[in-house]
């Protein structure tokens, strides 16, 4: 149903987009993928949430992806315990 969440990352949101599941959604994927992404508006943001449909853009943007889909599945305060879990904190 359309309370499922559909998750892809990298170049996987190229499947959704010939599928012509993304049409009017907005997502985002591996740089170079965009022309696949049917319909969609793409953006270049690290995860992209749009309906059932969350989309993300590679390696790098692995675990922001995942706390996103545990903070749709279980709310916020567990996507912030499993941040602080996993010590997650990007500083150059």
């Amino acid at each position: 149903g359309t309370d499922t969440l559909i998750c892809a990352i990298c170049a996987a949101p190229r499947v959704l987009g010939a599928a012509g599941l993304l049409q009017g959604h907005t997502a985002t994927c591996y740089p170079g993928i965009e022309e696949y992404l049917t319909g969609a508006v793409t953006t270049q943001k690290e995860v992209e949430v749009s309906g059932q449909f969350v989309t993300s853009r590679g390696l790098g943007t692995a675990i922001p992806f995942a706390l996103k889909i545990i903070e749709l599945l279980a709310g916020r305060d567990a996507a912030e315990k499993m941040k602080n879990s996993i010590v997650f904190n990007i500083s150059l």
